[in-house]
């Protein structure tokens, strides 16, 4: 279901990015609500669970394990071993898509 709309740069009237901005802001809102309410179904299943790793239904599999995760902490490498964090940099380049109304 994704739209998409190719635009030449300059033919958008500030009327125009205005509109867009302001569907931005109302899907945004409405992205959060659904997330909210997500996010609450999700903790309501959690909670029937308990300790039961593994749920199913008709329709569903569920599962709801710990997993551990294995991570570098940067912050303790570069204090401790600044010499070795800096033969290793990793730049990375961005350009986000920012807005606040005014």
């Amino acid at each position: 279901m994704k739209q998409t709309m190719i635009i030449k740069n300059d033919t958008l009237t500030a009327r125009q990015i205005d509109n867009r901005m302001k569907k931005i802001q109302m899907l945004d809102r409405e992205m959060k609500k659904l997330a909210e309410e997500q996010d609450a179904l999700k903790d309501e299943i959690k909670a029937f669970l308990g300790d039961r790793e593994e749920y199913e239904t008709e329709n569903f599999r569920i599962t709801y394990k710990r997993e551990v995760a294995h991570g570098l902490d940067t912050t303790a490498l570069k204090k401790e071993h600044a010499d070795l964090w800096e033969l290793f940099p990793k730049n990375t380049h961005r350009r986000p898509f920012k807005y606040a109304a005014k």
